[in-house]
């Protein structure tokens, strides 16, 4: 029961912090573009990106909440998680003074804060991932007994 908790748990806290980021990107739909502006290895990209990412986190935030796509909700949330580290890494190291596209509270942490944040919770998916997997096979096994 508990493991159930811990994966439910995990699942909730994705969904808000990706739908508490699609939608600020969303809402200030004109400053996200703006903001991706500034760097140099998205220019030609910009229309795709700033519409493609909000969009990747709302899908991403609906798997998550069916059991059937969960555990694929549950990698793609690690594997997201790490390009935005790996971007997020990129950019500290080449444009140190380039505002944050996040929005809301998220965007008042320093890169090194976004780093351990975005860890923090990639760990957490691939934790949960794991507990899921094995309760997924755990009920297989016994479904079949």
């Amino acid at each position: 029961m508990k493991i159930k908790w811990f994966i439910e748990t995990v699942c909730l806290l994705l969904i808000i912090l990706f739908i508490y980021t699609a939608t600020n990107k969303l809402v200030a739909h004109e400053t996200f573009k703006f903001q991706l502006m500034g760097h140099k290895l998205l220019l030609k990209y910009i229309p795709i990106v700033a519409i493609a990412v909000p969009a990747v986190e709302i899908i991403i935030s609906l798997m998550l909440i069916f059991p059937r796509t969960k555990l694929a909700g549950l990698y793609a949330s690690a594997i997201l998680l790490l390009v935005f580290t790996a971007y997020i890494v990129y950019m500290f190291n080449f444009y140190p003074t380039t505002p944050c596209s996040c929005g809301g509270i998220i965007s008042k942490l320093s890169w090194k804060g976004h780093i351990i944040f975005n860890v923090v919770f990639m760990l957490l998916a691939l934790i949960a991932a794991r507990l899921t997997k094995k309760q997924e096979t755990r009920d297989r096994v016994f479904s079949v007994s």
